[in-house]
């Protein structure tokens, strides 16, 4: 799994790199829109494989990412955190 950002931490893409070729496909993308609320655009291959969808998301200070365990069956997971993003207008 591997997520990008731009610098101001207002744009995420969460992608799944595939560990037999390097190839990567895009999941879901989520942009900031107004005030503190976010909007996540889920993919084609978001869609088609793991059933997401696209949602507006408002007073969400953080998302935990699952995508399976660790050498000791621990799970594995990424947050991308929203709190402290900048406030760009009233919603």
């Amino acid at each position: 799994m591997q997520i990008e950002s731009n610098e101001e931490k207002t744009f995420y893409m969460v992608s799944e790199i595939n560990t037999s070729d390097g190839s990567e496909n895009e999941i879901f993308r989520i942009d900031i829109a107004i005030g503190t609320t976010w909007g996540l655009e889920s993919t084609s291959y978001g869609v088609d494989v793991y059933g997401l969808g696209n949602a507006t998301l408002t007073d969400i200070e953080e998302i935990v990412i699952s995508y399976g365990s660790d050498s000791v069956n621990e799970p594995t997971q990424q947050v991308i955190d929203l709190v402290g993003i900048p406030d760009l207008g009233p919603a």
